[in-house]
């Protein structure tokens, strides 16, 4: 069975392992590598070129998604292929579009429920369900006159959504599931701004702790138009409970916060991403373990990506660094590659190899 990766570019590096105590850091070097297309087909029927958030893989099969408004007359939407022959899912036999309204603009894609058999799509504006096996609406859930953040984020079948008073809000922001089967929307938690900072709640994760309680981890971004001032804040929240477990303030510099969901690792620790800094804290205390600030650009294009214990960062001006999760040393870093994050881009790794969408800094791959 042959292995299949779906990126737009790839550039290679060797993710070597140390021992402990210490950790020495060693230089990466690249690694040529064979690739050959599997298989190329017809996003649109016309051949009409796009732009593409990254595949969403379930199943045997993967997800194409579209991105922003309208492009010379193609609608929004999504292809879903077979992975190995590119065939298109019997549901999704039709060209792209008209599973959203057109006058929204597609942000985000995920897939749950059970058996992963629901694409959830974000727009901003609206929540949609769709069923995987049928291609047929589930529901739809407009947030107006509020608005939905960019990602949604799996929670077990069903779903989660942030919303609010606009993209930064002057009063409130919540979080709130969406029913797999329904939509029903059940709000979990609400925040108030503070000081005059307009904010909004980025993308949660979650986890269970040793007493069965489901936990939501998240970062707030804050800011102060009159201070010209950023503020980001870090929470865990008991769902089980319905009660804050900690609340953390002024623990960085960083003006911002990610997009991006933060991530769970052993040893009862989270991760969190801030535009120019990681931050890691155990999840039962909150108090910060590690964290790096200040880097000389902003990391927030790529998510992190967490592999065989180490944790991996991608710069806006192309640099690489890979880190020990556990105490955040600098296990190695490549700051004369030239490849830039892709627009909505990723890293991932396989059989230890880091794999990244990049592009030149005159133009998209």
């Amino acid at each position: 069975m042959k292995n299949i990766l779906f990126l737009p570019m790839l550039l290679l590096f060797s993710c070597y392992g140390c021992d402990k105590p210490p950790i020495t850091p060693i230089e990466p070097t690249t690694t040529k590598t064979n690739l050959e297309v599997v298989w190329h087909v017809l996003f649109y029927s016309d051949s009409f070129p796009d732009f593409f958030w990254d595949p969403v893989f379930f199943n045997d099969y993967v997800i194409f998604v579209n991105t922003y408004g309208v492009k010379q007359g193609h609608e929004r939407g999504l292809g879903v292929y077979h992975k190995t022959t590119g065939k298109r899912h019997t549901a999704w036999q039709k060209d792209p579009g008209g599973i959203i309204d057109i006058t929204e603009e597609l942000r985000d894609c995920k897939v749950g429920g059970d058996n992963e058999n629901t694409i959830y799509l974000s727009t901003c504006i609206s929540l949609y369900a769709y069923d995987i096996n049928t291609g047929n609406r589930l529901w739809q859930h407009k947030h107006s006159p509020y608005y939905g953040s960019l990602l949604v984020s799996v929670f077990g079948k069903d779903v989660l959504h942030n919303y609010g008073l606009g993209a930064l809000s002057r009063s409130w922001y919540r979080i709130a599931k969406f029913d797999n089967v329904s939509g029903s929307k059940t709000d979990l938690l609400q925040l108030y701004i503070e000081d005059n900072y307009r904010f909004l709640i980025e993308s949660p994760t979650w986890t269970v702790n040793e007493n069965n309680d489901t936990l939501l981890l998240f970062l707030t971004s804050g800011w102060n138009y009159e201070l010209v001032d950023g503020k980001v804040k870090a929470y865990c929240y008991n769902i089980t409970k319905r009660e804050m477990v900690w609340e953390k303030k002024g623990f960085t510099n960083d003006k911002d916060a990610s997009k991006h969901a933060p991530i769970i690792i052993e040893n009862n620790k989270v991760i969190f991403q801030s535009m120019r800094a990681i931050h890691c804290m155990d999840i039962a205390s909150g108090e910060l373990v590690w964290q790096h600030e200040f880097m000389p650009n902003s990391i927030s294009m790529t998510p992190l990506l967490y592999y065989n214990g180490k944790l991996f960062s991608r710069m806006q001006g192309s640099e690489v660094y890979c880190y020990d999760a556990q105490s955040g040393q600098v296990l190695w870093s490549n700051v004369s590659i030239q490849a830039y994050p892709a627009p909505g881009g990723r890293m991932d790794a396989y059989q230890d190899k880091l794999y990244l969408t990049a592009s030149p800094d005159d133009g998209y791959v």
